[in-house]
């Protein structure tokens, strides 16, 4: 239960999440991203089911608003989580979590990522050799802020394969 597969063959567990969490993680494009052997546009195929006993019950964790909507929103770059820990990529590259509760990693700003829309949490994560190191919550378009911000971002690394527990450093 609670087990599906990303592009790659990577296997992704949703055991040990909020119980009762319902809805699924829709699809998203991947981009190439240059550095980390990403050659050729990459499409997760694969929507993950968050049923009971796994993932994150959005209706629980605290949204947060882009506080510039005015400002234009560019093309996201983004890649699969995999791909980070399948290349060794050692770096600093942004996250959002959407309200579904997907996690989105990228190299363009929040609000690209996340399309403008709210939030659940926001931030930067560095790797070393694919391993996660620090999670934070720096981004100046949401501010994301408090134990949901934090708890929705590690809960949202643990799911896409990542040690994040005790990474997290709250920035403002």
């Amino acid at each position: 239960e609670g087990v599906d597969f990303l592009p790659g063959g990577v296997q992704l567990s949703l055991a040990g999440g909020v119980a009762g969490a319902t809805g699924y993680f829709a699809s998203t494009a991947f981009a190439p991203l240059v550095g980390l052997g990403v050659e050729s546009q990459y499409i997760a195929t694969s929507d993950v089911p968050v049923g009971a006993g796994g993932g994150l019950a959005a209706r629980s964790a605290k949204s947060f608003r882009n506080l510039a909507p005015a400002e234009a929103i560019g093309d996201a770059i983004t890649f699969p989580a995999s791909q980070i820990t399948k290349v060794s990529y050692s770096g600093r590259l942004n996250y959002i979590v959407k309200e579904s509760g997907e996690l989105v990693i990228g190299r363009t700003g929040h609000t690209s990522l996340s399309g403008g829309a709210n939030v659940l949490a926001a931030g930067e994560a560095r790797f070393a050799n694919g391993e996660l190191r620090s999670l934070n919550n720096a981004s100046g378009h949401y501010e994301p802020s408090g134990s949901s911000a934090r708890n929705t971002a590690e809960s949202a690394f643990q799911r896409a394969g990542f040690d994040s527990e005790g990474k997290y450093v709250e920035k403002f």
